[in-house]
């Protein structure tokens, strides 16, 4: 192969490998630029944290933990105490990354347990609802802009039940539908 060829293919690939850099870019947020966020809109941002149980001991069915619910810098710094929980099912991070919404309390009998709020750089918990449907990672989420929390309550044993939503910083929930299971939110 003459050096020509080579230089030409080796300028193909470098070509083709940057067309690829610039498409991930776009397709995934782009560069920090000023605002330190690589999120677009619509997109959940970056958490600077961590969460986890702390001091775990699993229930009978050992998918659920009590514990210490806690958050940490993922860069470093000193575990955040959040809530004392018990039978912790879900944990989810809001899309901008501040708050923690968590369904815990969960009475197995029933399938049902008490959804809360807390900031994940520590703070009160929230209680959002009681008699949420523990049936499924989809039985709770969290709106794009992190002002609402979608769930399903009143669930019967094939988790179908109330779909209610709830302002994130608590309040009166609203009924959307009498007769819904598995919420999902597309970001």
């Amino acid at each position: 192969m003459n050096s020509t060829k080579v230089i030409g293919r080796a300028f193909t690939v470098l070509v083709l490998g940057m067309a690829i850099a610039a498409f991930y870019m776009g397709a995934c947020g782009g560069s920090k630029g000023d605002s330190g966020s690589s999120a677009s809109a619509g997109s959940p941002a970056p958490s600077n944290y961590v969460v986890y149980i702390d001091n775990p001991t699993a229930n009978i069915t050992g998918s659920d933990y009590s514990g210490v619910l806690k958050s940490a810098p993922i860069i470093s710094g000193t575990p955040i105490t959040l809530d004392n929980v018990t039978d912790n099912r879900y944990r989810k991070i809001t899309p901008d990354g501040a708050k923690v919404v968590y369904l815990c309390d969960v009475i197995w009998s029933s399938g049902i347990g008490t959804l809360k709020v807390v900031p994940i750089n520590g703070g009160t918990p929230i209680t959002l609802a009681s008699g949420v449907s523990a049936y499924s990672y989809s039985c709770y989420e969290i709106s794009s802009d992190s002002t609402k929390v979608f769930y399903i309550d009143g669930a019967d044993s094939l988790g179908i039940g109330n779909l209610k939503s709830v302002a994130i910083g608590g309040g009166t929930p609203t009924t959307i539908s009498t007769n819904a299971t598995m919420v999902n939110i597309l970001y």
